[in-house]
C-alpha cells in the first residue's frame, strides 16, 4: 500500500495550527498590544507608524496628517477602505473636525539602534518611543492631553501650572475652556462619554471639534 497522503497533510495541518496557537498572544497580552499600539500606529491605517504632522480627533485618537488628507480627498471610500474604517472614521468629513498637534518633536534616540522617539517640548516627556530600550513609557502616556483649538500637548499635571481662573494654556497662553481638554488615547469609559458629551453640545452650537464655526445653510438658495 502506498503512503497516506490524507494523514501526512493533516499532521502537518495540526502542527501549523499548534505552532500557530504558540503565536497567540494571550488576553492580557493581546490588550496590551493593542493599548501600545495606538502610541505607535496611526488610528486610520494600522501598518504607518505614528510620524510628525500629528493630528487628533475629538475622541483623543492619533493619526498622521497624511492618512487624514488622503481619507478626506479619498472619494470612492468603498475601494480604499474597509466596511469597518468607513463606519469608525465616517466623523472625520472635514480639516475642521481634527486638531493639529503641536509642542512635539521628533527625534532619535540611539544612533546604533534608531529608536525614533517623539517628544513633548513642555516638560521634555516622551510621548512616543523610549529613551531605554527596558523602559515603559506607559505610565506617562496616560497622562497626555491636548488643548483644543491650540493643539498644544503637554501632561495633564502642567494644566495645574496656571491659575485655575486664568484658564490659560501653559505653552501659548492662549484662553481655553475645560471642556477643551482633550485626553489622548484614553480608555476611561466615562471619559469618552465625557468627549461624546461635548462633541454633541458643539454641534448644537455649531462649532466644529477644531472651534471654528459651521456654515449655516442659506435659506434663500434652493427655496
Amino acid at each position: 500500500m502506498g503512503a497516506d497522503g490524507g494523514s501526512v497533510n493533516k499532521n502537518y495541518n495540526l502542527k501549523l495550527q499548534i505552532q500557530k496557537d504558540k503565536d497567540v498572544p494571550k488576553d492580557d497580552d493581546t490588550k496590551e498590544y493593542i493599548k501600545q499600539s495606538r502610541w505607535n500606529y496611526c488610528a486610520l491605517k494600522s501598518n504607518e507608524f505614528l510620524t510628525l504632522p500629528l493630528v487628533s480627533d475629538y475622541r483623543g485618537n492619533l493619526y498622521n496628517k497624511t492618512s487624514i488628507l488622503e481619507w478626506l480627498l479619498e472619494k470612492d471610500k468603498q475601494k480604499a477602505y474597509s466596511a469597518q474604517q468607513i463606519d469608525k472614521f465616517k466623523h472625520i468629513k472635514r480639516l475642521n473636525d481634527i486638531v493639529q498637534l503641536n509642542g512635539l518633536t521628533e527625534t532619535v534616540s540611539d544612533e546604533n539602534e534608531n529608536r525614533r522617539v517623539i517628544k513633548c517640548d513642555f516638560g521634555d516627556d516622551v510621548f512616543i518611543g523610549t529613551l531605554n530600550p527596558n523602559s515603559n513609557a506607559t505610565n506617562a502616556q496616560k497622562n497626555f492631553v491636548y488643548i483644543s483649538p491650540c493643539g498644544d500637548v503637554m501632561q495633564r499635571n502642567a494644566l495645574g501650572l496656571m491659575k485655575k481662573s486664568e484658564r490659560k494654556c501653559p505653552s501659548c497662553l492662549n484662553v481655553y475652556k475645560s471642556t477643551d481638554i482633550i485626553p489622548i488615547n484614553s480608555e476611561d469609559p466615562q471619559m469618552l462619554k465625557v468627549l461624546e458629551d461635548r462633541m454633541t453640545t458643539l454641534k448644537k452650537q455649531n462649532i466644529y471639534h477644531n472651534g471654528k464655526a459651521r456654515k449655516l445653510a442659506d435659506p434663500k438658495k434652493g427655496s
